[in-house]
């Protein structure tokens, strides 16, 4: 790696599906603006349900990376994550990225989002005597990080804000790959050749056209409202109590509380009745029971630490962009 006791090392993690312009911009302004010696990226680990789903495996994960960074000597990959497996905690990566550089000085490139949970974060006032955090800026809004160790270093990145939805990626490719302005062009040409995140968007469902629509209400609104990372699964046949349960991430607890304040209109509009709306904004993990469905709000370490991908893996997945697609929504 060509590193010494004075490098500075930049710890960039993130799914990487697919690698973009806007991820390789920040790299690029975190070395420059820091005076970073390299820039890790740390692909993360799969979620359970990563088969399911419309992303691609690690190997392809990592083969877009290489290809991606291959014209910056100042950026690698750190394959941590991936071979640990399973739920991966950014203070164990920092951990095992000083164990081989002891004297290094270490920078976790976070989003102002996560930056507003980092009090949340597992262990995070060792990670903070372990890194310090370069932040990206929200949008338009007043960074707060109430309640964070005194241990914590954080600075703020100068960059214009860079809003990417990998939903939005991912629906542009399956469209037209060719014409993707936000990924480099070596990553284009990989995915078009490995036919990469190319989905029938008239598959079959096997719905029948209520709960497609209200599933279709769910979905949209929290599209709408920036959700991220949203699962929905058939448990009719493993639970007596809802049919389907919709999984989502918010970045920040204000992000989880717009989110509940949209679904539950939207429900209305469709003359859904909402059972019960759980308040538990500030515990990272919010319920709404709609009878049919329930609709499950968590930020990110929430959701992590609850695994309920794992808890319903025997229930059948329903393919979101699909479903998105019958109703003629651009996620």
């Amino acid at each position: 790696m060509g590193l010494n006791a004075e490098s500075r090392i930049g710890l960039f993690g993130g799914s990487f599906d697919p690698v973009h312009n806007g991820h390789l911009k920040i790299a690029r302004e975190s070395l420059r603006q820091f005076k970073l010696d390299r820039v890790l990226f740390i692909p993360a680990a799969q979620s359970p349900l990563k088969e399911h789903s419309p992303r691609t495996s690690d190997q392809e994960r990592i083969e877009m990376l290489e290809l991606a960074i291959a014209e910056n000597e100042c950026f690698e990959i750190c394959l941590d994550e991936i071979e640990r497996g399973g739920v991966s905690y950014s203070f164990e990566t920092a951990n095992s990225v000083q164990q081989r550089f002891p004297e290094a000085r270490l920078f976790w490139i976070l989003g102002g989002d996560q930056a507003q949970q980092l009090s949340h974060w597992r262990n995070i006032a060792s990670l903070a005597k372990t890194v310090e955090f370069i932040c990206l800026p929200r949008n338009g809004e007043e960074l707060s990080t109430p309640s964070l160790p005194p241990e914590v270093r954080l600075s703020m990145l100068d960059i214009p804000l860079i809003e990417i939805s990998s939903t939005q990626i991912r629906q542009s490719l399956n469209d037209s790959p060719n014409s993707n302005t936000l990924l480099p062009e070596s990553v284009i040409e990989y995915i078009t050749a490995n036919n990469l995140y190319a989905k029938p968007m008239t598959e079959d469902l096997q719905l029948t056209e209520h709960d497609q629509r209200l599933l279709q209400v769910c979905c949209h609104a929290i599209d709408d409202t920036k959700g991220e990372d949203i699962v929905i699964l058939d448990v009719s046949k493993q639970s007596s109590i809802t049919n389907f349960l919709i999984l989502a991430s918010a970045n920040s607890e204000p992000h989880m509380r717009a989110l509940k304040r949209d679904l539950d209109q939207a429900l209305k509009d469709h003359n859904a009745s909402v059972l019960g709306v759980d308040e538990g904004d500030e515990s990272g993990w919010s319920v709404l029971d709609a009878f049919d469905v329930m609709i499950h709000l968590f930020t990110p370490e929430m959701r992590a630490n609850y695994d309920l991908e794992s808890l319903w893996k025997d229930a059948r997945p329903i393919e979101v962009e699909a479903l998105l697609a019958k109703a003629g929504h651009s996620a």
